[in-house]
């Protein structure tokens, strides 16, 4: 039976170090341009829904979506996600080259640039920000390490070791039926410790 505690405790280990481990990781939710041939390294991880991501990236979006997005008039399926995603409260990141409108600078009549200069405004007060392609890794990076750093007391407690009970465990203790058993927070108790527990009638209290 001690051999079956240490290998119960020890794939118990195992998998928390594998969870800490994935928590490392920046998760990413991409908009329009899927490829994700920039974050392929461990660093990131590609996640298939929003409300997993820690960061949105509206990836290759041409200049007519987000200016149909800067007026609420979302046109296809892409624009209607980051125009949702901002009505959620998230920020969207998009690359600068997306908005690239200097070109227009001498071309087009001042009032249209000044328009085209006012949607970009908009945008940027309805949550999108704007990125340089070659500074998007120190961007993720750094806004990841402060979102660890708000959770920094919930990792410490996933990366030590964590106490395990056991029904044999149990039932070395000699707890006495209808008593109560305390146990410290973040304790992991086997199905059949809980399990006779219930049949002895002893509460669990953390």
């Amino acid at each position: 039976m001690d051999n079956l505690e240490f290998l119960v405790q020890e794939i118990t280990n195992r998998l928390l170090d594998r969870l800490n481990s994935s928590s490392h990781q920046i998760s990413l939710y991409l908009i329009g341009d899927k490829s994700v041939g920039g974050f392929l390294d461990g660093e990131y991880r590609i996640v298939e829904g929003i409300d997993e991501a820690e960061h949105i990236i509206a990836n290759g979006l041409p200049l007519e979506s987000l200016l149909r997005i800067a007026q609420l008039c979302p046109n296809s399926l892409e624009e209607m996600e980051v125009v949702t995603s901002l009505l959620a409260g998230r920020k969207v990141l998009v690359s600068k080259e997306s908005f690239a409108i200097d070109c227009y600078r001498q071309s087009a009549k001042n009032l249209l640039f000044q328009e085209l200069l006012q949607r970009k405004l908009k945008l940027e007060q309805y949550g999108v920000q704007f990125y340089s392609q070659k500074d998007l890794p120190a961007l993720l990076k750094q806004e990841h390490m402060e979102v660890q750093s708000t959770h920094q007391t919930p990792e410490k407690n996933v990366s030590k070791k964590v106490k395990l009970i056991t029904e044999s465990r149990l039932r070395a203790l000699e707890l006495e039926d209808d008593g109560v058993f305390h146990v410290e927070k973040g304790t992991i108790i086997t199905a059949l410790a809980r399990d006779y527990l219930n049949r002895r009638r002893i509460t669990i209290i953390e």
